[in-house]
């Protein structure tokens, strides 16, 4: 679990980077809703500004769930219970996915 937030969170957070630094739509299935291809985009500059602060607020989100749950689970520095540990930072991981999702049905219905 820990590697998994991790993983999705330092994602998000490079696609986001990248996102901004670059300013242009790259290959990335992380960014862009459903079938959408970066090409096909009306309003490119419009989806960047859009979607940018959604996708770091997703990878900060996870990164920090996977530091705890990481810490919590395989370190003593902090103490949690083992039902926020088992099930409350896992779901809220999961929430954040689904609203991730939610806003990029809107980006479809919007920019694409």
């Amino acid at each position: 679990m820990a590697g998994m937030l991790l993983f999705a969170g330092g994602y998000a957070i490079y696609s986001a980077i990248r996102l901004k630094v670059q300013y242009y739509l790259f290959e990335n299935r992380y960014l862009y809703p459903g079938n959408c291809e970066p090409k096909d985009c009306k309003d490119a500059y419009g989806f960047i500004d859009f979607i940018f602060p959604r996708i770091l607020t997703l990878g900060i989100i996870c990164f920090l769930l996977g530091l705890l749950y990481a810490s919590t689970r395989f370190t003593s520095l902090i103490s949690l219970p083992t039902w926020v540990v088992d099930y409350l930072i896992p779901a809220v991981g999961f929430l954040a996915f689904v609203w991730y999702v939610i806003v990029q049905r809107k980006a479809a219905k919007k920019f694409w």
